[in-house]
């Protein structure tokens, strides 16, 4: 064994991604628990966690993803987390990422760095740079916002609701202690 070798061998691991086995799992109609592997290929099928470095996804479903990139078609998961995340008519509870491509899907509450809507649906997103194309959602929070999306609430509107919403609870709060005090007299 030379030098190389052992120091490879004693090299302690200490990322998610070494610790996931380098194999690839296939799921074509098949149900499964946990799934942990390097390459993680989805036909039509379910699971609960799954953990791995490149996850495909075709309508299928998951509660948890945690992959580095994850490309979702017509699929579904509650929590998707990654670096790289591609969705395709396909939709997630809440998604966290470095980067999101939605195309015709939707998400919950959507967290991401950089963030590309196209025809999408989305409760909240959260992120530093957003282009949306043709997007609905409640709650738009970002640095660069570019595109046509239509919001219930934007920095200024949440800003002022916030602002509006404490001034009411203020004035309700001092009205009560107001009337509580005049009925002990």
């Amino acid at each position: 064994m030379t030098q190389i070798e052992k120091k490879r061998t004693n090299k302690p691991q200490t990322s998610s991604a070494e610790d996931v086995p380098r194999e690839v799992r296939v799921l074509t109609n098949e149900m499964a628990g946990e799934i942990n592997a390097h390459i993680v290929r989805m036909v039509q099928s379910g699971a609960e966690t799954i953990t791995g470095d490149e996850i495909t996804m075709q309508q299928s479903g998951a509660e948890a993803i945690h992959g580095q990139r994850v490309d979702m078609r017509m699929s579904a998961a509650q929590l998707v987390e990654g670096q790289a995340v591609n969705m395709s008519q396909s939709g997630s509870l809440a998604l966290r990422a470095d980067a999101v491509a939605i195309d015709r899907g939707g998400a919950g509450v959507l967290t991401a760095q950089e963030a590309k809507l196209n025809d999408s649906l989305t409760f909240a997103v959260l992120g530093r740079r957003v282009d949306v194309n043709r997007g609905n959602s409640i709650l738009l929070l970002g640095q660069e916002i570019q595109g046509d999306v239509e919001t219930v609430f934007d920095q200024r509107s949440a800003l002022l609701l916030g602002l509006g919403m404490g001034i009411g609870l203020g004035l309700l709060s001092l009205l009560k202690a107001l009337l509580f005090k005049r009925t002990r007299e």
